[in-house]
């Protein structure tokens, strides 16, 4: 990872199938860790939680290779946001993941708050209920707006941003959602769309402080993130989109698309199995 960047690695988790790669997933999970798993319900939530989990540590070796994925040991925040624990020497990495049905992705960055969240764009949800206690006026006069059939993408549009701001404070749930809001520019899978935050005076923060991005994954899901900004100023966005079935070594990419535009945003899609050498492929 160059200065200046956050990295943003997604998979789609229900394509990861290869038992090898499983078996290894499960090899590096404390006992804590599987159990938490084990309780979700239905299998795919439990197959998903497997594959975030066992991404996380991989990636987290990749970026600090003299530390095995199993050795990674994270301690939860007062309101449950996990951070890195153990070892030392992790150079001040900073993380954060986020999974739902049909997508995993894993934020990474040195030092710097950070939030991802992701939602499947159909998800089933009585948006109508939900915006009274999630959206600002502002945000749901222009849900109103909307027109029907794009209603609930959009509501999750926010709700995404909300969650990834939420978790980069390390408050989640804790922070009201009615005190903060974005104005909204098109998504989609090529380049962030343009996001305003606007925030209130309970809040105690200045969106200038922040960066926010926002992509749609595969026209099916939506993907957010939040990024204090360091004192140079934004952080080029590297994203790898892992697609799996074939080996590849993920130092160099099958497909390397590159743009400009407000968050200098990088596209990698990378054919493989986002392991380090050495561990079993899909």
């Amino acid at each position: 990872m160059e200065p200046g960047e956050a990295h943003l690695w997604y998979v789609d988790p229900l394509a990861v199938r290869s038992p090898a790669v499983l078996d290894a997933y499960r090899a590096l999970l404390t006992p804590e860790e599987l159990a938490s798993a084990a309780r979700i319900r239905p299998w795919a939530g439990r197959h998903t939680a497997l594959v975030a989990r066992g991404l996380l540590r991989t990636l987290l070796s990749r970026y600090c290779p003299a530390v095995p994925p199993a050795d990674w040991r994270f301690a939860k925040g007062r309101y449950g946001r996990p951070e890195i624990e153990a070892p030392a020497g992790h150079g001040r990495l900073r993380f954060n993941l986020t999974h739902t049905d049909g997508l995993a992705a894993c934020l990474l960055v040195p030092d710097v708050d950070c939030g991802v969240d992701a939602e499947a764009l159909d998800r089933a949800a009585d948006v109508d209920i939900l915006v009274p206690s999630t959206l600002t006026a502002r945000e749901a006069a222009a849900l109103a707006a909307t027109p029907p059939e794009e209603r609930t993408g959009r509501f999750f549009r926010h709700w995404t941003l909300k969650e990834a701001y939420a978790k980069a404070r390390g408050l989640g749930l804790q922070l009201p959602f009615q005190q903060f809001g974005f104005d909204l520019g098109p998504a989609d899978g090529r380049s962030p769309g343009a996001v305003t935050a606007h925030f209130g005076a309970e809040l105690a923060d200045r969106p200038d402080d922040w960066q926010f991005a926002q992509w749609t994954v595969a026209g099916t899901h939506v993907l957010a993130v939040a990024l204090r900004r360091p004192a140079g100023g934004e952080l080029r966005i590297v994203r790898h989109h892992v697609r799996h079935g074939t080996r590849h070594d993920l130092h160099h990419d099958v497909r390397h698309d590159v743009h400009d535009d407000i968050h200098h945003d990088i596209h990698h899609d990378v054919q493989g199995d986002g392991l380090p050498e050495g561990l079993p492929v899909p």
